[in-house]
C-alpha cells in the first residue's frame, strides 16, 4: 500500500468536476444573501463574526447555512 496518493483518473476528475458544477448550480439558486453568509462561513467566519458585519442575528445567519446545507444536501450533494 502506497503512502503516497496516486494521482486521479482522469474520471474521477471529471466525476468531481461534475459534482462541482451541481453545487455551484444549487448555490446559485439560492438568494445572494445566503450565498455570501454560507461562502464566508466556508471561508473560516464563525456566526458571530458574519453576524456582526451583515448587522443581523447569529439565527439568521444559522438559518441562512441551514437554508444552504439543506439545497445541496436534496441535489445529493452533501
Amino acid at each position: 500500500m502506497p503512502l503516497i496518493a496516486s494521482e486521479p483518473t482522469p474520471e474521477e476528475i471529471l466525476e468531481t468536476q461534475q459534482r462541482l458544477d451541481r453545487i455551484r448550480a444549487v448555490l446559485e439558486a439560492l438568494s445572494l444573501r445566503t450565498r455570501e453568509i454560507y461562502f464566508a462561513h466556508r471561508a473560516g467566519y464563525s456566526y458571530a463574526e458574519i453576524a456582526d458585519h451583515m448587522n443581523i442575528s447569529r439565527t439568521t445567519i444559522r438559518r441562512h447555512i441551514a437554508r444552504a446545507l439543506l439545497a445541496i444536501m436534496e441535489h445529493g450533494e452533501s
